[in-house]
């Protein structure tokens, strides 16, 4: 147990966070050190679609902040994520920019003198670079959470490589969340001193209803005829497969046996949505991302929950997916290409199944195989379950981060 420490007691100086996505594990992160008497700001970007995490405030956590985009689409409503071009990166750099001022004003005017420390990730290289230039003017301390290798996507350009190197080099610390991306920080010129490999983790429920007990109401149908869930929650684009998902129903309609059910939205969605028309793909349904209040019964609902990473994002991804369904005690069926950190989880964990990505014939005939074997299904749960409860402890997290911080 941790002692809370009162306004009155040492000044730790006003800690802002800033994840951009606004998910659920950061969040908590941001109010476990606000509990512990930290002045704790989190900070992320409003107008961007995804899976968020509990942004209702209790007295002791952090002040959670939503900061406009500055894009001339919100995106919502019509499933589209938001693709901000160079001025949108900058205004939406420059916003952050003010909103961790003020917070740090607010801070000063309670008595804090300490200087402050931003910690953040997730976020463009270019908005990194920005926020490193104010640190410095204001002589804060600005920690990496490094939760995505820009540069190691064959997309990324030559000036947002130079961005995210810049910007890690001058960094006071780096947080890489894997293994992989702190060699990735090394080759780009961080002493490896300066680093710290703190993985990913997911919030742990209370407790998670058991299978077929009060079903979330978007699969009730499904449980009232008898026909297993194979569930797919979260941001899906080309990084993910979606094909894999479309030649699972399609499997699942030749077996007669199981739904496959998406929650997501953007560009894999959409994908989803024209395939589901053109190959009739009757046991595939599609919902919207659902509110964070709703997620332990959306994942408890699922017989087997899906992760998928294409073959050409195996080096540039961390497994962040994948910690919420082990957290959530229920069977996944994982496409990985082999060495990952995904792949690594999944059998570290016992919580289910890896198939090559590049193989749909066998990431479908393991579907099949675990849809017709219940008791191959409550094996790996249990492994799940117990793994993350083990690994997932947010009192050890935060002691780790107190002492980078």
């Amino acid at each position: 147990m941790f002692e809370s420490h009162d306004d009155t007691g040492a000044d730790e100086g006003t800690l802002i966070v800033h994840d951009y996505l606004g998910h659920p594990f950061q969040i908590g992160l941001s109010n476990e050190l606000a509990r512990r008497g930290r002045r704790v700001t989190h900070l992320y970007r409003a107008d961007l679609i995804g899976p968020r995490g509990d942004l209702h405030r209790t007295a002791a956590d952090a002040v959670v902040r939503a900061v406009a985009g500055g894009a001339d689409s919100t995106g919502h409503g019509n499933g589209r994520a938001v693709r901000p071009d160079g001025n949108t990166t900058v205004r939406y750099a420059r916003a952050v920019r003010q909103a961790a001022l003020a917070a740090v004003h607010e801070a000063r005017a309670a008595g804090a003198v300490a200087p402050a420390t931003l910690l953040t990730g997730n976020a463009p290289p270019r908005v990194q670079g920005e926020l490193l230039r104010v640190a410095r003017a204001q002589g804060w301390r600005y920690v990496y959470w490094l939760q995505d290798v820009y540069s190691a996507a064959a997309s990324s350009g030559r000036c947002e490589a130079a961005w995210e190197a810049h910007t890690l080099r001058g960094s006071d610390h780096v947080v890489a969340v894997t293994d992989g991306f702190a060699r990735a920080a090394r080759a780009l010129g961080v002493a490896p001193e300066r680093i710290t490999v703190e993985p990913n983790w997911a919030p742990l429920p209370a407790e998670y209803a058991p299978p077929g007990a009060a079903p979330w109401p978007p699969v009730a149908a499904f449980r009232r005829a008898g026909d297993p869930v194979l569930l797919y929650a979260g941001t899906l684009d080309k990084r993910h497969a979606p094909e894999l998902l479309a030649h699972l129903a399609a499997a699942c309609g030749r077996a007669g046996l199981g739904q496959v059910v998406v929650v997501s939205q953007g560009a894999g969605r959409e994908l989803l949505e024209r395939w589901r028309s053109e190959r009739r793909l009757t046991r595939l349904t599609l919902l919207d991302l659902r509110p964070y209040d709703e997620v332990p019964a959306m994942l408890a609902a699922a017989d087997v929950l899906l992760v998928t990473l294409a073959h050409e994002a195996g080096g540039v991804s961390a497994p962040s997916k994948l910690l919420s369904c082990l957290a959530a005690g229920r069977c996944v069926l994982t496409a990985a290409p082999p060495g990952t950190e995904t792949a690594r989880v999944v059998a570290e964990s016992g919580g289910g199944e890896v198939t090559d990505p590049r193989d749909a014939t066998a990431f479908c005939a393991a579907a099949v195989r675990l849809l017709t074997d219940p008791r191959r299904r409550a094996r790996h749960g249990a492994a799940a379950r117990i793994w993350a409860r083990r690994t997932f402890r947010l009192t050890d997290i935060a002691d780790r981060f107190t002492r980078v911080l």
